[in-house]
């Protein structure tokens, strides 16, 4: 069960998955537009007929969209097919070697794990040491990161959060234990619930390994649990976790987070007050001076009831990639 003692909020966009293989929304768009005959066959094992996945192809390639999930809440005609080909094509990226940290230089999951102290069994410091995690992306990277790393580093130690236990059962201790105190929250959805962070009776979805095997009951499971911008099939209870983070939080740090104007609407509504004396920091990496204004002007205003919440944002420069970011930022 989630408490409301976090101080610290991390909120992530598509810049965030990108070191470990997922594309930027263009990109993915790009990807999207081209003719792929892997996907059709998967396609077609789902029930969809080439001629769906062919003008599918055309209207997304016809016109102007910056991404596929703008693309879909406007064609409502290929929503289904246009979900089916982003989960077939997603799943497929999901490759555990692209999360060890010898072949991802950028790799910034292993800086921010090993920078929390997980051993603190002091309430302040541990709300200050270890975030809520709010995701706009699809895929489980950052879960399964965090599974590697509290067996391969975590389940070495017996002190891990002051619980001794045998050896033989350390993994299991680790990984239970990092993945009660830091949740992970995917607002629009994801692509399975990873088997070790599903709940009894599944009520966060289907469960799903982090593999890029793709079959028809991974595209359809997969389909189901992705929601888009503006969806009236976005779980309320998603919204209420995100906004009720977001409230208490003392400090909001963002990574690769595009600042759109209907997640930032998503995350303070006009009627949601924040404390006055937040602190916000945001990655900008390789963004313009021109994109730069546009991320800061997405944030609210003041007005006589709310804090002033775009002053309070500290936009890093171009060249702070994620990694240099949360070694800077996030020092537990």
């Amino acid at each position: 069960m989630i408490s409301w003692n976090y101080r610290r909020v991390l909120v992530l966009g598509a810049g965030a998955s990108c070191p470990y293989g997922f594309p930027m929304g263009a990109a993915l768009l790009t990807r999207l537009q081209e003719y792929d005959e892997s996907l059709w066959q998967m396609l077609a094992d789902c029930g969809f007929k080439h001629c769906q996945y062919v003008k599918f192809i055309r209207a997304l390639s016809c016109q102007e969209y910056s991404s596929i999930d703008e693309f879909l809440i406007a064609q409502e005609e290929h929503r289904e097919i246009g979900k089916a080909a982003l989960a077939s094509t997603l799943i497929r990226l999901e490759r555990p070697e692209r999360l060890e940290t010898d072949s991802t230089p950028s790799d910034w999951y292993t800086s921010f794990l090993s920078t929390r102290n997980w051993s603190c069994d002091d309430a302040l410091s541990r709300e200050w040491n270890i975030p809520f995690i709010i995701t706009f992306n699809y895929d489980r990277s950052l879960e399964y990161a965090t599974l590697r790393y509290s067996r391969e580093v975590l389940g070495r130690s017996p002190g891990i959060g002051r619980i001794t236990v045998e050896r033989d059962s350390l993994d299991l201790v680790a990984e239970a234990f990092v993945i009660d105190c830091m949740p992970i929250l995917h607002v629009y959805g994801h692509l399975g619930v990873l088997p070790q962070f599903d709940s009894p009776g599944g009520m966060y979805g289907v469960r799903r390994d982090y593999d890029p095997t793709v079959d028809v009951s991974s595209i359809r499971a997969a389909r189901e649990e992705i929601k888009l911008i503006g969806d009236a099939a976005i779980s309320m209870w998603r919204v209420m976790l995100a906004q009720s983070a977001i409230r208490c939080a003392k400090r909001i740090d963002f990574i690769g987070f595009g600042f759109h104007q209907s997640n930032c609407a998503l995350l303070f509504p006009p009627h949601m007050c924040v404390d006055p004396e937040i602190n916000l920091a945001a990655t900008a990496y390789g963004e313009s001076m021109t994109r730069r204004e546009e991320m800061m002007l997405t944030l609210p205003e003041n007005d006589d009831d709310r804090t002033a919440i775009r002053s309070r944002l500290l936009l890093h420069k171009p060249h702070v990639d994620a990694k240099a970011f949360v070694e800077v930022e996030m020092q537990a």
